[in-house]
């Protein structure tokens, strides 16, 4: 068996000596002790913590709905877009008034189920903490809701 380790450390390329390779070698063995890791599969799965094993489909919804919501170039970002230019093209004040006070509460509202989303993705990730799923798929169901209305004010204008 050949293996290669390519990289570079600081602004010049250069390998790992061997006895940094040595060490990580030894890590990485010392913690794979236990696990049956006869496949590509199970060594990927094995790879994961516990805590994002438990409810790997309900964390992978989060973190796309999550996506969803707080992508500076996704859905709701342009629908919000296309609200706002709509507010500042009208003649209307009251109009625009109107348009930007939504699209403020929407704003309010993202934040605050992005910063909870965050939170959760980053304590299973990071902290093994485990998952509250039923806290996540309300969340979930938050941040659809808001991207529905979002979407539904663009539309309709």
């Amino acid at each position: 068996m050949l293996i290669r380790f390519w990289g570079s450390r600081g602004s010049i390329p250069a390998p790992l000596g061997y006895r940094a390779i040595r060490s990580k070698l030894h890590d990485a063995l010392i913690a794979a002790r236990g696990h049956q890791l006869d496949s590509p599969e199970a060594i990927d799965k094995s790879a994961l913590p516990k805590s994002l094993k438990a409810h790997n489909a309900t964390l992978l919804s989060l973190g796309a709905v999550y996506k969803q919501i707080n992508s500076p170039f996704g859905q709701v970002a342009m629908d919000s877009l296309k609200v706002s230019t709509f507010a500042l093209s009208s003649t209307d004040a009251n109009t625009y008034l109107t348009l930007e006070q939504e699209i403020q509460g929407w704003t309010t509202t993202r934040d605050a189920i992005a910063g909870q989303m965050k939170a959760m993705l980053q304590g299973a990730a990071f902290g093994g903490q485990a998952l509250d799923e039923k806290q996540a798929k309300s969340l979930i169901s938050q941040a659809q809701t808001l991207s529905s209305q979002v979407s539904s004010a663009a539309s309709s204008l």
